[in-house]
């Protein structure tokens, strides 16, 4: 059954054409607007916002963190750091591509993962699945994050200025938050995870909020 996103109380009065598809299992919109062009030139050159949710999110620790992800993702993780967000491809025993997303180092056996496809029980079975029968000797805990953060993705030029006018906390500058970085930090008030990252070839972040919370994030994002 298709769901909607925490979001959708919002995105739904905004969307004129009713143009929606599904993303994964979510009810996304493909644009707002009756004419598209002017969502596309607010990202070229303004700021734009994306209700990314859908991105199915986990939480990866414990002593053996590290082992598993640097068998589940193709690149090398010996070069990541704390603080530090990479993306990658996961391919299955042939060398096919399963899945893309980022993943997030949060410490040294602490991780952060998001994927684009399959729903959140079939990328967590698999993971289970292969430390139950391949690699039974890794301790590692899992945990599925999908259904407690929601996501807005804040693109554009201007996207740092609207989410410093937001009341983000911390100093957004590339010095303080280079790309492919993730920070905790606060939004009017409330703890989010700003992530350095983009999909649009513009200057962008990611904004990580609890459910209970991501209303009011919103709210003061669409108002700035």
């Amino acid at each position: 059954m298709t769901r909607v996103t925490p979001f959708h109380s919002r995105t739904s009065e905004l969307c004129e054409g009713s143009r929606w598809e599904e993303w994964e299992g979510f009810l996304a919109a493909t644009s707002y607007a009756l004419d598209y062009t002017c969502e596309y030139d607010a990202v070229r050159w303004g700021c734009g916002l994306f209700d990314v949710s859908p991105l199915y999110k986990y939480d990866v620790r414990g002593p053996d963190a590290k082992a598993l992800m640097q068998r589940v993702v193709v690149r090398d993780l010996a070069k990541s750091k704390p603080g530090r967000v990479f993306y990658s491809v996961r391919c299955d025993d042939k060398g096919m591509v399963m899945d893309d997303g980022v993943v997030a180092r949060l410490g040294e056996q602490h991780f952060y993962l998001t994927t684009t496809t399959g729903g959140a029980a079939h990328v967590l079975s698999w993971l289970e699945v292969w430390l139950q029968t391949e690699w039974p000797e890794l301790d590692v805990s899992l945990t599925s994050l999908t259904d407690h953060y929601s996501t807005i993705a804040v693109a554009g030029p201007n996207s740092r200025k609207v989410l410093q006018k937001a009341g983000c906390n911390i100093d957004l500058k590339r010095e303080n938050v280079p790309f492919m970085s993730i920070q905790d930090a606060e939004l009017d008030g409330v703890s989010v995870q700003i992530f350095r990252v983009s999909f649009s070839g513009e200057l962008a972040f990611e904004v990580n909020v609890e459910i209970r919370y991501d209303l009011a994030c919103w709210a003061v994002l669409m108002e700035d």
